[in-house]
């Protein structure tokens, strides 16, 4: 089994290469942000206040969270995204948002926060280690803070077919050491760690994986992808959809 240090070398030479080679469809991220984004603010009482959001990548969500939030403590792995995501910020003047390149090994649980976001982050956190983490976040959260994540669905449909017709292609577009999630398991992970209301939800099916197949010129087909996600998330065959979102309240 690997320990951390090699886990986080691993994921930090894959993503490393996916921001320089900007391996991904623009367009297609910034629509799924919003969407998520969207999602978050549905689940928040009020502002987002204090958030900690932990795997910021280029920090495309951070700023579109950025106005409705007091200050974003914003952490990711790559040095190479948190340089794009400080020079962003400098250029837009957004400046309630602290990027720091930092591991998860170094993060110290010292301050309250309203809102913690992981976004496609609990599926790189091993199994031995997700319970601790989960308890982590709930120590950090204000009384009624709200935990939101979102991951890749171990009953997704068209995981499955993608396995079947890309076979070894498919972990091209996947770093070494993430796997797929049970709903259920992670709902029963943050209720034993106390949280108070769990829910989760489904939001994604096309559009994550359109983010990175589709090529530029072709930007208008990730708007077909967004209303099959809404159709198939809205529908009997929810739980079959590729991404599922938790929200947990302390």
């Amino acid at each position: 089994m690997k320990d951390i240090h090699d886990i986080e070398r691993d994921e930090v030479s894959f993503f490393s290469k996916y921001y320089k080679d900007a391996a991904y469809n623009r367009t297609g991220s910034r629509l799924r942000f919003r969407r998520e984004l969207s999602s978050l603010r549905r689940h928040l009482k009020g502002p987002a206040g204090n958030v900690l959001s932990i795997g910021c990548g280029d920090g495309e969500f951070e700023f579109m969270l950025s106005p409705y939030a007091n200050r974003i403590t914003a952490l990711d792995l790559s040095q190479e995204s948190i340089e794009m995501a400080r020079a962003r910020a400098a250029a837009h003047g957004v400046a309630n948002v602290d990027f720091r390149c930092q591991s998860l090994r170094d993060l110290q649980w010292d301050r309250p926060y309203d809102t913690v976001v992981c976004l496609a982050l609990l599926h790189h956190v091993s199994p031995e280690e997700l319970p601790g983490f989960l308890a982590a976040i709930y120590g950090s959260l204000v009384p009624g803070g709200l935990f939101y994540a979102e991951d890749p669905n171990v009953h997704g449909l068209l995981r499955k077919i993608g396995r079947l017709v890309l076979r070894e292609k498919y972990h091209r577009y996947h770093s070494p050491d993430e796997r797929e999630l049970a709903p259920s398991e992670i709902e029963a992970l943050c209720r034993k760690v106390a949280f108070r209301d769990v829910k989760i939800g489904y939001i994604d099916v096309t559009l994550i994986p359109s983010v990175y197949v589709v090529p530029q010129k072709l930007d208008w087909l990730h708007y077909p992808c967004m209303w099959t996600d809404w159709l198939w998330c809205h529908s009997p065959a929810a739980r079959f959809a590729s991404g599922f979102t938790t929200c947990a309240w302390k």
